[in-house]
């Protein structure tokens, strides 16, 4: 006999009932945080979902902000043409939804448009000069 196991013995003889028990116990144990991990993922995965559609509604609100103001000071039909002409080329979304100051999921403020619509007026003159030179 080494260490207490009887050579030829089957385990489950020298444990017993109580090993087989406390076997069954711990698998069960284990079969329920499995599916507790599953739970957890499922309930994470839909989270996620839920959180980008948030920031695309509030990325999509703000483009329609500016495209307000931009409206104000008479840039948005430039803005609108970017928009069209590059969603017929391509299937990805168009430079103007895509710029840095635009595409940001949070709320357009008087500040906030403050700092941006030089930059945006910019990229709009910018656009608009190349697109009358190529259709002269």
């Amino acid at each position: 006999m080494v260490g207490g196991l009887v050579p030829g013995k089957s385990q489950d003889n020298i444990f017993g009932p109580q090993r087989k028990t406390w076997l069954n116990r711990k698998e069960k144990e284990s079969q329920q945080s499995r599916n507790h991990r599953f739970l957890c993922a499922q309930w994470m995965c839909r989270r996620d979902i839920e959180r980008a559609r948030e920031l695309d509604k509030l990325r999509q609100q703000r483009k329609e902000d500016i495209l307000t103001r931009l409206n104000d000071i008479g840039w948005r039909e430039e803005a609108e043409i970017i928009m069209k002409s590059q969603r017929l080329i391509t299937w990805r979304k168009d430079s103007f939804a895509q710029h840095k100051s635009v595409n940001q999921p949070r709320k357009l403020t008087e500040y906030g448009w403050n700092i941006i619509k030089d930059e945006l007026v910019t990229m709009l003159s910018n656009h608009k000069e190349k697109r009358l030179q190529t259709e002269i």
